[in-house]
């Protein structure tokens, strides 16, 4: 019986930060059964929750930083796994992308009991706000001021050249070829613009092992796949400074390490100490930031949540939202899909499913229509749904989709009012 019984959401097994995703069966006749489409501006807390950039869950706007879902839908899956898709009933155009920097799952959640406590907040990546004495959220190409580098194309070519006639050259040498040039400058030519280094005292090109080149291309595919689909917004969210503790030289160590480098001591060279100041000169930023949901009150706007213990009459119209595949293995439909049915009377539902051996819980709620045919399925879960614009459930599982005679159960939101704002301050 197990089998026959769903979760409503697109997942696949997965290895998330050591855990498994369960791999959940795909029934037949998957979709927003017999839905219609939603008109713009019409379910504006709506949000795609994506793995990373495909349609997985759906999730609601609780706030600027904070969406509510289904914790059957984030539950042992990385922040980095997830974004999230806010502003548009259009899965391809018009919406903004948001990233994820944590994922609270209800403590108390458990699939193997009726999928019971099945509630998550989301929170969205918040601007990094560090103390620093200079810094620029601006990685657009602009005039910067400061002192040219002296190390210029020129300057690289002729070191080059000097190491190419002879690969033994120390940088003492090329400090006496170019005098102008300081050995730390020359240091810095050779090893991270040329890109040498050296091997039984020869200069050789560095070599990348296969693991540095997998862990850079699939950094730079990242970075690519996140340009690709946000386009510039995506440069204005990377925030770099930089990071420096002075080091400086005690006087006496440094008349020691001339004394040891005269060519009459008898004492075997060696460096002098170094010591870092306490003094921090700048604090180092780098990281991809994501801007608060654009609350408009049109597109973008929180949704409506019930006072603790408050809840829908039985027979109550409600109506249920998302974008679950159109068939079994079908595409994901590009716009976002709403269906009619109406809130279940809890006892009926509880002795439905009680007789499968799933106990349905006060923190669940149930909606179908008695004919069936009408209602959620996989994609859809952790989606919203409403009753007169407030949500009084999110989308958790049922014995196939819209099957008649088994409705389909709900996390009762009004159960845990309390928890959320407990957990995000909404």
């Amino acid at each position: 019986m197990m089998r026959n019984l769903i979760l409503l959401a697109i997942l696949v097994a997965a290895d998330t930060q050591g855990k498994t995703i369960r791999r959940i069966p795909i029934v037949r006749d998957s979709r927003i059964i017999n839905g219609v489409d939603a008109s713009p501006g019409e379910f504006p807390s709506q949000l795609s929750l994506q793995r990373p950039t495909s349609h997985s869950c759906g999730a609601s706007i609780l706030s600027e930083n904070w969406a509510l879902t289904a914790a059957h839908c984030v539950d042992g899956s990385s922040t980095s796994s997830i974004t999230l898709y806010a502003g548009s009933i259009h899965l391809s155009i018009g919406g903004t992308r948001h990233y994820v920097s944590q994922i609270i799952v209800h403590e108390n959640y458990d699939e193997y009991d009726s999928w019971i406590n099945d509630i998550a907040v989301i929170k969205k990546c918040e601007k990094i706000v560090r103390n620093v004495q200079q810094w620029r959220t601006n990685v657009h190409d602009e005039t910067r001021p400061g002192r040219p580098s002296l190390i210029t194309e020129d300057l690289k070519t002729k070191v080059n050249d000097r190491i190419l006639q002879d690969r033994r050259t120390s940088l003492d040498e090329l400090h006496i070829a170019f005098p102008d040039i300081s050995r730390s400058l020359l240091g810095e030519i050779v090893s991270q613009h040329l890109g040498l280094h050296k091997i039984c005292a020869r200069w050789v090109p560095r070599q990348l092992s296969d693991q540095h080149k997998t862990q850079r291309m699939a950094s730079a595919l990242t970075f690519l796949m996140r340009y690709h689909t946000d386009g510039d917004a995506f440069l204005d969210q990377i925030v770099t400074a930089d990071e420096t503790w002075m080091s400086h030289n005690t006087p006496e160590t440094k008349r020691q390490s001339r004394q040891w480098h005269h060519p009459s001591s008898p004492k075997k060279p060696r460096k002098f100490k170094q010591t870092l100041s306490t003094q921090k000169v700048m604090a180092t930023v780098f990281g991809i930031v994501s801007n608060p949901f654009k609350i408009d009150g049109v597109n973008v706007n929180p949704v409506s949540l019930p006072a603790q213990g408050k809840n829908p009459a039985d027979g109550s119209t409600a109506t249920v939202i998302g974008w679950g595949r159109l068939y079994t293995g079908g595409p994901i439909p590009n716009n976002l899909q709403k269906v009619d049915i109406a809130i279940v009377n809890q006892k009926e539902c509880n002795t439905v499913y009680g007789n499968m051996n799933y106990p349905i819980y006060d923190g669940q709620i149930c909606a179908d229509v008695p004919q069936g045919n009408q209602g959620s399925c996989n994609g859809d879960s952790g989606g919203p749904l409403f009753v007169d614009g407030t949500v009084v459930g999110l989308v958790s599982w049922a014995n196939g989709c819209a099957t008649p005679g088994y409705p389909t159960v709900y996390t009762r939101v009004s159960a845990y009012r309390d928890w959320i704002k407990q957990k995000t301050g909404v």
